[in-house]
């Protein structure tokens, strides 16, 4: 019994296989393939569309960097609750300014550079409240 279920099992996965195979030398004789890679859209490309006022676009962009951008805030800012507060200003500002993006260097560079000087605002505005802070406790003992 357990040798039928085997064969039958195997005799699928060999017409899986060929059928998969066909299908690729046909994509590749007919060029087809960049057509089906280009389904996913490149930065520039969602830049473009969202400039133009797709939300989708926008919203595909930002699910595409969300995770880079979150860990590099919660790396810096040690909080979760300040890594996601980071991140949403993040994105609102990149929105704001993304008529600016130029298109020279890569749009991941320009995100990132965005991502740090917002984290290094956050984290000076943060360094001058505990000292404000520190001093009023002081002067109050």
């Amino acid at each position: 019994m357990g040798v039928i279920v085997f064969f039958r099992l195997f005799s699928i996965y060999l017409k899986l296989f060929f059928y998969f195979y066909r299908l690729y030398n046909q994509c590749r004789q007919f060029k087809a393939l960049p057509i089906i890679l280009n389904l996913v859209k490149t930065d520039e490309q969602l830049i473009s569309l969202a400039l133009d006022g797709s939300q989708k676009s926008w919203v595909k962009l930002v699910k595409r960097y969300e995770n880079l951008v979150y860990n590099y805030c919660l790396r810096m800012s040690r909080s979760n609750a300040d890594a996601m507060d980071l991140m949403q200003e993040v994105f609102l500002a990149v929105y704001r300014n993304l008529p600016s993006y130029q298109g020279q260097s890569q749009f991941k560079g320009w995100l990132m550079r965005v991502t740090s000087n917002k984290t290094i605002d956050y984290l000076r505005h943060r360094n001058a409240i505990h000292k404000i802070m520190a001093k009023t406790f002081r002067m109050i003992r």
